[in-house]
């Protein structure tokens, strides 16, 4: 099982509680994290 770190700033968080494009932003936010760190990972 993998474990990742997620790094969310203030604006995202905010977002998360004024309106609808809080959660398409933190979940952009944690996916580009999340691919970043496969692609890493699966350098030689």
């Amino acid at each position: 099982m993998a474990q990742y770190n997620i790094t969310v700033d203030d604006e995202i968080l905010k977002g998360l509680f004024s309106g609808d494009t809080g959660i398409s932003q933190l979940l952009e936010q944690v996916l580009n994290q999340v691919l970043h760190g496969c692609w890493h990972s699966s350098r030689w």
